[in-house]
């Protein structure tokens, strides 16, 4: 059987953001400080997991999608796109209360009012925050171009505390055609709701949205309600920083136009992502806060044409140097190519395996190389991925390569592009800020080891890149899927 495809798989969790490389620039501000004893992304976004919907929760005949995390620094990530100082953004944020969201496709059958939807669940600071998000003061609608109006909801409609809050939005596309889509809000205790959903052409009014939240508010009728504690980790960084850093991640980042092939994808991955998305999301949080200290990663791939031949990049940066050690001796891989159906699905039934190899060649503080080999049941399809893994301070750089194991592929073949992609991170903005937080003066500048590392803003940085705005514009179309 010919290989139809080869995709990639990522040991960490679901990737949250699709990035496309550019050109254009985005301005970096100062940040306020955030308080170190604020309850983190990774930590809030616990208590959405047992609130995330169920196939009962739905009406007969609707699917459940995928779920990914919003977070404050994603969404000011989203905003900077339409230029927004995206410091700014997260400090609005922060101060509406949003801890974190979870996004969650339902797609309705064929006969359906409606031809998608989208549910988004934010656990807020308190009850006020998350009524704020009701009355559309706290994460405002944006209207996205479009026409914008709210609507009277009727009187039957009562959905968890008892106030919910409807809106129009109408747009139309380049080729002049109108589409209509009901935004849905509703609270229970520090918990609101979202409910997004496009009317079927004809059918343009909220009955549909409305049955909808009906529905999965019976659900969530059934669930315990959510109470945030105090911290039970400390976070490694503020979300100042987390954002600082993925923002000059993405310098680090080796574009399109200089890579070995076509971008297949370009993905970010804030730690909540991976902590709400693991099937132990507590032993998650812990490894990821108090092990790897990880703000966030970057990961990036590079296809054939002929979908035969892979080429990875991942960028972590973590809280400090004994973070990013810690990442470097992760006896997985933590990262791999595997082979795929024509649609780009994974081909069923591989069975993974790690060799940890001598590495070719020495890059920064400590490397390793791995080779996985992903056998199936027919050998045709067994397909291998070499690669290596190094640190710059508190960074770590990953670089592989991948392919059908009968291309007879060797790691000697990685070391071009891991050549590349070190020389990518030498020019970008993270040496800088892997000196300031390697130099000796770090533990003045910095505060104790083991606290939180209070990171300059990104203005008190001299020669420091600025990340390209247009990186993140496929960002901003995929974190609403429908706008």
């Amino acid at each position: 059987m010919a290989m139809r495809g080869v995709r990639f798989g990522l040991t960490a969790g679901a990737a949250l953001v699709l990035l496309s490389a550019g050109a254009a620039r985005m301005t970096l501000h100062a940040a306020p400080r955030q308080a170190a004893t604020a309850l983190s992304p990774e930590e809030a976004v616990i208590a959405i997991k047992p609130l995330q919907l169920a196939a009962s929760d739905v009406p007969p005949g609707y699917a459940l999608g995928a779920i990914t995390v919003d977070t404050p620094v994603s969404d000011a990530l989203r905003q900077s796109v339409a230029g927004a100082d995206p410091y700014a953004a997260l400090g609005s944020l922060t101060a509406e209360g949003t801890q974190a969201c979870s996004v969650q496709g339902v797609m309705p059958p064929a006969a359906a009012p409606l031809t998608d939807a989208q549910l988004t669940i934010c656990v807020m600071a308190d009850q006020p925050s998350a009524q704020n998000v009701v009355a559309g003061t706290a994460r405002a609608i944006d209207p996205a171009g479009g026409t914008l109006t709210q609507e009277t909801a009727p009187p039957d409609l009562t959905l968890g505390d008892g106030q919910a809050n409807v809106w129009r939005l109408v747009q139309t596309d380049s080729n002049g055609r109108t589409s209509t889509a009901f935004d849905l809000r509703w609270s229970r205790g520090q918990v609101a709701f979202e409910l997004r959903a496009q009317a079927r052409a004809g059918k343009e009014d909220q009955s549909g949205t409305n049955d909808l939240g009906r529905s999965i508010d019976g659900g969530e009728a059934m669930r315990p309600p959510v109470a945030l504690g105090a911290p039970t980790v400390v976070a490694p960084v503020t979300e100042q920083q987390r954002l600082y850093a993925t923002l000059n991640s993405q310098t680090a980042i080796v574009p399109a136009s200089a890579a070995p092939s076509r971008l297949y994808t370009n993905t970010i991955q804030l730690p909540a992502e991976a902590v709400l998305t693991s099937n132990n999301p507590t032993a998650t949080l812990h490894l990821l806060d108090e092990t790897f200290r990880r703000a966030v990663y970057a990961n990036e791939v590079f296809r054939t044409p002929d979908r035969q031949l892979l080429y990875g990049q991942r960028v972590t940066v973590d809280a400090d140097a004994p973070g990013a050690g810690a990442e470097l001796m992760n006896p997985s891989s933590d990262g791999f190519f595997f082979h795929g159906e024509a649609d780009d699905s994974p081909t069923p039934n591989g069975t993974q395996a790690d060799t940890e190899l001598t590495p070719p060649l020495q890059l920064g503080d400590g490397t390793r190389a791995f080779k996985t080999l992903i056998s199936y049941p027919d050998p045709r399809n067994n397909f291998v991925t070499f690669t290596l893994r190094w640190t710059h301070g508190p960074a770590v750089l990953q670089a592989r390569i991948g392919a059908a194991a009968s291309k007879n592929q060797q790691l000697s073949d990685l070391v071009p592009w891991a050549q590349q992609v070190e020389q990518t991170y030498q020019a970008s903005a993270l040496p800088d800020v892997s000196r300031l937080l390697s130099a000796p003066a770090s533990v003045a500048r910095f505060g104790r080891p083991l606290a939180p590392i209070a990171w300059p803003p990104a203005a008190a940085l001299p020669a420091v890149a600025e990340a390209p705005r247009s990186r993140l514009w496929r960002a901003a179309r995929t974190w609403r899927r429908i706008t």
